[in-house]
């Protein structure tokens, strides 16, 4: 009974973990709308989008290894965070100075002054944002989640105050690089806090240590987040391409009540990740049980959540999604049906990373992400937007139904007695 409330526990604060920088980015970007420019505000969330998007690149390199790696002995975790530290730190601060370049060169070449700015602005907090996040995916290869919940609350207020504070003392509309700057700068104090709770404050070192000893995993991993994030953008473009703008704004509007899914889900996995990890590396039938029993409940929390969204009055679903919510409304079932796929899907997964089969899955990506934009495709072109959306929710389920055969051969080699241990499938280095 303990170790089942304190896994709950565990996955409520990642919950909460994840929550935590959904809010704060939610906050910033309503005081970078009402202070900014039209064309400011465009520059501000799309240099977001792109360090985000390194943050992501930077945590499969890094943290999801580290992660992985929680199981082995207290010398090689200290090792471990140490070298993957030193490469985020050099990785992030030699892209952040090539990015700065490339701002000043545009700026020579007759580029925009604002984009100038805003560029150069990104790559001068680009290693800050990277340290950031890789000391909260420290704290959960340590199973100290509310570390993390801690960096994450020094940076959303740090940022929220920032913005104000600026924002009070500007006379006419921010600059678009002012925000970055205050967005990503914020994270120093998180920084700080992230460090002295880890024992592990950043310093130079040998920055190809940690990439050269992991390269196999690492590359799996940032394969792995390539390829999730190229279906998932590849088919809002198409998306975009073949509908029209309208049922284009009437899925964006359904979006928006499921968003709580998505949070729920990134926060999930992450826990999972963490716990599989440290707990249950060398069994792979307790990996199965409790990524099972996770995705189970889950799965059917966001069906019965998704339900919920479609059965609100139009009345109550616009206070958030505005106008249009009847026919906004079909799209919900689609949605839910893709998302519960998902965080099934995300969990099984976790599992499979787990007992090393990330390879495996690589594998698969590569034929799943194709066959996704080729099925989104075809239903947009001949049947529209919900035809497509329930494509993306047939692929959501596929592919969580393959994860669970594949986990299920694991499982069963396991048994057998014919699989390597978890641990050395999973950290096998070359």
């Amino acid at each position: 009974m303990a170790s089942r409330s304190g896994t709950l526990w565990r996955l409520t604060l990642g919950i909460g973990d994840s929550a935590l920088p959904s809010v704060g980015n939610l906050g910033i970007s309503v005081v970078a709308a009402h202070s900014m420019t039209i064309p400011g505000f465009g520059a501000f969330t799309t240099i977001l989008l792109l360090l985000i998007l390194a943050v992501g690149l930077s945590r499969a390199a890094h943290g999801d290894v580290l992660v992985l790696r929680a199981a082995e002995s207290p010398d090689v975790r200290a090792r471990d965070r140490r070298d993957s530290t030193t490469s985020v730190l050099v990785l992030g601060a030699c892209v952040g100075v090539l990015t700065m370049l490339c701002g000043l060169a545009l700026r020579q070449s007759g580029g925009d002054g604002d984009w100038v700015a805003v560029v150069v602005a990104g790559g001068a907090v680009l290693p800050v944002v990277l340290l950031q996040d890789h000391y909260r995916w420290i704290a959960y290869a340590q199973g100290r989640i509310a570390d993390s919940l801690l960096n994450n609350l020094c940076w959303v207020a740090t940022g929220i105050a920032g913005m104000l504070v600026v924002l009070q003392a500007q006379d006419g509309p921010m600059g678009a690089h002012v925000g970055v700057l205050v967005w990503g700068l914020a994270a120093v104090p998180a920084v700080v806090v992230g460090a002295c709770r880890a024992h592990c404050p950043p310093r130079p070192g040998r920055p190809g240590r940690w990439l050269s000893d992991n390269r196999r995993l690492a590359f799996a991993l940032v394969q792995d987040f390539g390829l999730l994030q190229a279906s998932a953008q590849g088919a809002l473009v198409l998306l975009a391409a073949l509908t029209s703008t309208t049922d284009l704004a009437y899925l964006r509007k359904a979006q928006i009540w499921m968003g709580p899914v998505t949070m729920v889900t990134t926060g999930l996995l992450s826990t999972l990740q963490s716990l599989l990890a440290r707990r249950h590396g060398g069994k792979p039938v307790d990996v199965a049980r409790l990524a099972g029993t996770i995705a189970a409940v889950a799965t059917v929390g966001a069906l019965l959540y998704g339900s919920a969204v479609f059965l609100l009055p139009a009345n109550w679903a616009g206070l958030l999604a505005g106008e249009g919510w009847e026919q906004a409304r079909p799209f919900v079932w689609p949605l839910a049906v893709q998302l519960a796929g998902g965080i099934a899907g995300g969990c099984l997964g976790i599992a499979l990373r787990v007992l090393g089969e990330v390879q495996r899955q690589v594998r698969f990506r590569y034929l799943i992400a194709p066959l996704s934009l080729a099925l989104v495709a075809v239903a947009a072109g001949v049947s529209g937007a919900l035809a497509a959306v329930w494509a993306l929710a047939a692929i959501s389920v596929a592919t969580a139904v393959l994860w669970l055969l594949l986990l299920a051969r694991v499982v069963g080699t396991s048994l057998r007695g014919g699989a390597r241990s978890p641990r050395e499938s999973t950290l096998e280095r070359s």
